[in-house]
């Protein structure tokens, strides 16, 4: 019925009682009748949602009774008690409707007005009562924005009709609650929105399902973010060992088996971070990182321990697989040079047959095998790392080159006047060329400023003596020569650094380098001063002998070293 039609239907009601509660006189045996005309008047304009003929209607019937009161000097008592029962009747009726409506259009409006997205579906079954589909019979503002399309585009049409390519199960999920009447709550992925959506569903009637949907797409970005973090090393992106522990129980089966693990170790990344600095060292392990990433199988999982450790879990392999594999990395790391220091790896490995084995003790054996080849390779890499260092330093800087030269010379001669063997005589030329080797990680700016170094800059300066000891221990072979490069700027005062040692505290070596070092530092030139004389040189000596340098060594040095030159 069109509201035209309705108005002129609930007109004409009202006319009609209205035309005979004043036709007929007060206390007329159809009176109550007419009375209930008028009610089922009210009762129908309420269903036609028409609340304000509530008031009309009953200001009508107030309005009658009253003048007929006034008008009728006897009123049967009966006749007054039934129409104000019928009055109150009217009144009840009416609260009650208005109320009703009142509410219904208050949740109308709070469902419109309420951020979250909420709508009502009616199941569409198959011929064997399955669910296939569903309608959409309501939908608020928020529901409209999350599907993109105006309500009149929405409402009276199918799931299917609007999403063809909706997921099955979304389908199956929902329509499941409107048959179950089990209320419910999902958290997935929705392809055609391209969003996360969490979904509370409850069936008001059977056939019929209710939603209440949020988008987490947001939270569960977050939340892969922080997994993310919890489950990857930040520098090379793989793996890290919470995720490798994770991987390796669920590796241990049966299905798995022969499980390899091999553990890969960086030789020498310790000596490229003492030399260069963190970032060539994590350059190092990003490096290793992306060509184990592109030389093993896809099978393989690839994990970073921490530090310098790398291990890989090769599910279905053998012992011919994982030696395969060892050649293949082998062949990709070799050429990769981080800051003149080649870099090469030490492998070890272990594979688990049976599930007798102890998954603990079959890493701890693969774990060994990696130390024991590092043993081997690790050495005569780091030794000829320390001479990659060097050679840096010196080709970079052409006055350390000089002066690493002349101080070894020095040195040799001391040795000789020394008496010292062959052996000790070596050590000491090494000694004296390598003692600087230190400031390769000293930062260009100061070591090529032309002029006096500040007191935060030659903080960073004296650091030289430490970072050459830390170089230096790195290989057997020069092990003992990292003590004489950290103390050949003790004094025997005991205000030298780094340690403050005194007299003869401070080896031998090291105060033999002390002079050389000092002398040949006086006697050349340096972008922010002349070099001295020989003869200032020898006097600034013999003035520090006793206080900065041994007495004995500055008087060989000079009267048998240089006097004699």
């Amino acid at each position: 019925m069109t509201p035209r039609a309705i108005n002129f239907t609930i007109a004409g009601l009202l006319s009609i009682n209205v035309l005979l509660l004043a036709l007929m006189p007060f206390g007329h045996d159809n009176h109550r009748y007419v009375v209930d005309l008028i009610l089922i008047t009210i009762v129908v304009t309420a269903f036609l949602n028409r609340k304000w003929l509530y008031p009309v209607t009953l200001v009508l019937i107030v309005t009658h009774i009253v003048f007929d009161s006034l008008f009728h000097y006897e009123v049967p008592l009966k006749l007054i008690i039934d129409s104000l029962i019928q009055i109150l009747m009217a009144v009840i009726i009416n609260y009650l409707l208005v109320a009703k409506e009142y509410t219904e259009n208050k949740h109308r409006k709070l469902l419109s007005e309420n951020d979250i997205p909420i709508a009502n579906h009616r199941v569409i079954l198959d011929k064997s009562n399955k669910p296939i589909n569903y309608k959409f019979i309501y939908v608020n503002e928020a529901m409209e924005q999350l599907l993109g399309k105006p309500r009149k585009q929405i409402l009276g049409k199918t799931v299917r009709e609007l999403f063809p390519h909706m997921e099955r199960y979304w389908i199956d999920e929902l329509c499941s609650v409107a048959l179950t009447q089990q209320p419910k709550r999902y958290e997935n992925y929705a392809q055609v929105f391209n969003k996360w959506l969490s979904v509370s569903v409850y069936s008001p009637k059977k056939g019929e399902f209710a939603t209440m949907t949020s988008d987490i797409t947001d939270l569960k970005n977050k939340e892969r973010a922080l997994e993310y973090t919890i489950r990857y090393d930040n520098l090379t992106q793989l793996p890290n060992r919470y995720y490798f522990n994770q991987k390796i129980n669920k590796l241990d089966q049966v299905s798995a088996y022969p499980l390899g693990i091999v553990y890969i170790d960086i030789n020498g990344l310790k000596l490229i971070n003492d030399s260069f600095g963190l970032d060539a060292g994590n350059e190092a392990l990003k490096q290793v990182a992306v060509m184990l990433k592109q030389t093993v199988n896809n099978n393989t999982f690839i994990a970073r321990l921490g530090g310098d450790e790398f291990v890989l879990l090769c599910p279905n392999t053998s012992i011919d697989d994982i030696e395969a594999m060892k050649l293949n990395v082998y062949a990709a790391i070799e050429g990769l040079v981080i800051e003149s220091i080649p870099v090469s790896l030490a492998i070890g490995y272990e594979i688990k047959t049976s599930a007798d084995q102890d998954i603990l003790q079959v890493l701890r054996a693969a774990e060994d095998a990696m130390y024991k080849n590092k043993v081997i390779y690790n050495q005569s890499a780091s030794s000829h790392a320390i001479l990659s260092i060097f050679s840096t330093l010196t080709n970079k800087y052409h006055d350390e080159k000089i002066h690493s030269e002349r101080v070894s010379d020095y040195c040799r001669k001391m040795g000789t006047y020394l008496k010292l063997d062959d052996d000790a005589l070596s050590e000491l030329e090494l000694a004296g060329k390598l003692h600087d080797i230190g400031k390769i990680s000293i930062p260009d700016a100061i070591l090529k400023k032309a002029g006096p170094l500040s007191e935060a800059e030659w903080k960073v300066m004296k650091e030289h003596t430490i970072n050459g000891y830390q170089i230096l221990r790195a290989a057997d072979e020069y092990s003992d020569l990292a003590e004489y490069a950290l103390t050949h700027h003790e004094r025997i005062d005991g205000l030298g650094y780094p340690k403050g040692l005194k007299g003869d505290d401070i080896p031998l070596f090291s105060r033999i380098i002390a002079v050389a070092d000092a002398f040949e530092a006086m006697t050349a030139e340096r972008p922010y001063r002349s070099a001295l004389s020989t003869e200032n040189a020898v006097e600034e000596l013999l003035r520090c002998k006793g206080t900065q340098f041994d007495q004995n060594i500055v008087t060989i040095f000079v009267d048998e070293i240089i006097k004699k030159a």
